[in-house]
């Protein structure tokens, strides 16, 4: 699964779609309304590329492999079981999906966040096995959502050296699901 360009950010139930890469920020747009947006350095952003649930044998498994398997269970199409179903259907369709799941640290909250990203995204018809192509057949590379590198590129163009305040923090580092 390609989820190099979905991105969640901390405090917004959304998932956002990056767009391009601006001056003070990144322009993201909402997958549920399509409204563009700019998320700034102080947002806590997440590429779900790079989200992992902790496993009970010591490796981590990406949020990727496990929609892998959620779309090999349900052949592409929604879950069988809504994020807002009881705890134990939740946990039930977890076990059956990703049995290896540490179930000391991966919490239920996890879990129906997992599901309900999925449920959007195959709603969305945005869960692919391919690189994300643009409109000349070039594959699309991974966001870069550093806004040092950003804002010191669009500064030499216009001349104004960035401050700290515009830079943005570093958020390419794998973040855990618990």
């Amino acid at each position: 699964m390609n989820l190099t360009q979905i991105l969640s950010v901390e405090g917004k139930n959304n998932l956002f779609k990056h767009v391009a890469n601006g001056r003070n920020g990144i322009i993201v747009e909402n997958i549920d309304t399509n409204k563009r947006t700019i998320l700034h350095d102080y947002h806590k952003i997440s590429v779900l590329s790079e989200i992992s649930m902790f496993e009970s044998l010591g490796n981590d498994k990406l949020l990727s492999e496990i929609y892998d398997d959620i779309s090999n269970l349900e052949n592409n199409k929604q879950t069988s079981v809504d994020h807002t179903a009881e705890e134990t259907m939740i946990v039930g369709y977890f076990e059956k999906v990703y049995p290896t799941y540490h179930k000391g640290k991966v919490k239920l909250s996890d879990m129906r966040k997992a599901i309900e990203w999925y449920n959007i995204l195959i709603s969305k018809d945005l869960l692919t096995n391919e690189m994300p192509i643009d409109g000349e057949g070039v594959a699309l590379e991974k966001p870069e959502l550093n806004g040092k590198t950003n804002v010191a590129n669009s500064s030499k163009k216009s001349g104004v050296k960035p401050n700290s305040k515009s830079v943005a923090k570093n958020t390419n580092t794998v973040r855990k699901m618990a």
